[in-house]
Parts: C-alpha cells; sequence; structure tokens
C-alpha cells in the first residue's frame, strides 16, 4: 500500500500481481467538521485489472522459465561429457565439436530415427561421434514429465505444456509412430530410411512435447540395439544415464546432494521441496515435508 499527499488529497494504491486498487482520500480544509468523529470524503475510488497476457509478470515467468532451461541444459551437457571421457571412448575434441565437425551429423533425429525404425539393422547402427550428436539433441529434448516439482506453482504454464503433450499424443497416432525421433521424420515428410535429409517444415510450430515417458523408453532402445557394436554401453553405463549418476563412478563428476537421477534425465529437487530450515521451533525435530499435515498446521 502506497500513499501520495497532494494538499488536502491523499492517494492510495494497493498493487497485487494483476491489478491496482486505487483510492483518493480527502481530509483536513475541504472537510466539514464532525464533533469527536474522525471523517474523511471518498471523491473516487476503483481497480484496474491487467489480462494474463497483458501483466508484466507473465512475461518475467516465460523469460525466467526459456534462461532456467537454458542453463540446466548446457550443466546437463558438462556433466553427462564426462561419462564418454572417462570411459575413453571420445576425446575431448570430438565431445566439444559438433555434427560434422566431430564425424556425427547434422539431423542426430534422424540418425536416431533410423536406427529405431530398421531395429538395429547393421547398416545404420552409429559410431560414438554420431552417437554423441544423438545423445546431446535428447539432452536438449527429454520429452515433458508434467514438471511436477517446478510448475507446481505455475498453474498456467503447466496447462500450456498439458495442451503440448496432448499434441504429440494426437501426432503419434495420425503417423501411426511409437517414438519421438520417428514421428519427427513423419510430420517433416522424411521417410527415416529413405535417402531424404532435409525438409522445408518446422517441427517447432507443431507445438507438441513429448511425454518424457516415451522419451526415455526411446533413448534406452537406441542405445541397447548398439551395445553389440560399441561394448561401453554396459548396464553400469545405462544407469548412469538413466537412474543413478553414481553408478559409473566417475572421478571428477560431483553432482549436488539434492540432484536426483540419471545423467539425462535427472534433476535438481527444488528448495521449495528440500527445504533449508532444519529444526522445527514447536517439536525441535526435522522441519516436515511441505504437504504433510503436520507442516499445514505448523
Amino acid at each position: 500500500m502506497g500513499k501520495n499527499t497532494v494538499q488536502d488529497l491523499e492517494l492510495s494504491f494497493d498493487v497485487g500481481h494483476s491489478s491496482i486498487g486505487w483510492a483518493v482520500l480527502q481530509s483536513g480544509a475541504g472537510v466539514p467538521p464532525a464533533a469527536n468523529t474522525p471523517h474523511v470524503n471518498l471523491p473516487g475510488c476503483g481497480v484496474v485489472t491487467f489480462g494474463a497476457d497483458d501483466c508484466l509478470a507473465s512475461k518475467r515467468r516465460d523469460y525466467r522459465r526459456q534462461r532456467r532451461h537454458a542453463r540446466a541444459t548446457r550443466q546437463r551437457i558438462a556433466q553427462m561429457e564426462k561419462l564418454p571421457a572417462h570411459l575413453k571412448v571420445l576425446s575431448a575434441d570430438q565431445l566439444k565439436q559438433k555434427h560434422q565437425q566431430a564425424g556425427g551429423h547434422a539431423a542426430p533425429w534422424l540418425l536416431a530415427a533410423r536406427v529405431l525404425a530398421s531395429n538395429g539393422d547393421e547398416k545404420y547402427l552409429l559410431d560414438w561421434p554420431q552417437l554423441w550428436d544423438v545423445l546431446r539433441w535428447y539432452a536438449h529434448n527429454r520429452g515433458y514429465d508434467g514438471n511436477r516439482r517446478w510448475s507446481a506453482h505455475e498453474a498456467q504454464a503447466q496447462a500450456e505444456d498439458t495442451e503440448k503433450e496432448k499434441q504429440a499424443h494426437a501426432l503419434m497416432e495420425k503417423h501411426g509412430t511409437e517414438t519421438m525421433a520417428e514421428t519427427l521424420c513423419k510430420a517433416l515428410g522424411l521417410k527415416p530410411l529413405g535417402d531424404k535429409q532435409s525438409s522445408k517444415e518446422n517441427f517447432k510450430r507443431l507445438n507438441a512435447a513429448f511425454p518424457r515417458i516415451i522419451v526415455e523408453k526411446e533413448v534406452r532402445r537406441l542405445l541397447e540395439l548398439h551395445q553389440k557394436k560399441l561394448p561401453a554401453i554396459t548396464g553400469t553405463f545405462l544407469e548412469s544415464l538413466f537412474e543413478d549418476w553414481r553408478a559409473a563412478t566417475v572421478p571428477d563428476l560431483k553432482l549436488p546432494a539434492r540432484y536426483q537421477g540419471g545423467l539425462l534425465f535427472g534433476q535438481l529437487v527444488p528448495r521449495f521441496d528440500n527445504r533449508i530450515i532444519s529444526t522445527c521451533p514447536i517439536t525441535g525435530e526435522k522441519v516436515p515435508g511441505r504437504n504433510c499435515t503436520e507442516f499445514l498446521n505448523f
């Protein structure tokens, strides 16, 4: 609440996240005296509301999500690089180079679709530089998990992502596909096992977000199909990417204690789920989770 006095007028504002309430109060010389009773005139009052798309907070939230996503992706790829470097299957230069520079491919999603569509035909299996390009692409496109942790307090963003997920299901049903990479090819008018490698279509305009569980199964199958050709893809390698980043015991790989899951599909637990208040001022015990009855009562 703020006030700005102009002679005998006071302007009061109540600023909210999508509205501003205002009132004009008059006191002093312009107000008739009353016995033993404070008197204030109210010449005017009202409220100004802003639509969700017009509110500055909405744009700020979108930009914050974009920055957070970009930062997390960079960190994820940097962490993943340490695994093939530890296994000595890729050099430091190969890990930093992209696409054709390292013997990879400009369209890693097409390489993935070929392997999946051919069910691991030796003709379409990848070498390590190509496979690294594919894994790096999946690091950027891990699929949608409902943002179960981060979007709990962002209902509007969650609703938008849910619509994208429905669109992804509709695309898979339309093209008769079961993976993100193969659906991408179909939507762009490409055949995974064909010779055509480019399209004028823009997949981003389809506004689709594939479910995380589908992408996880897709990447796991892709890697398992390479186990004979690339012996370094062991059970421990897969566990490090999918379930527990500590499985491969990479010496120089250190992640915070609040990081859960594997290198590719894991994430940091948000601090509102990982409370930093160590003891409860009432019981003296560890503070319970924010959704439990004890905490809500407190």
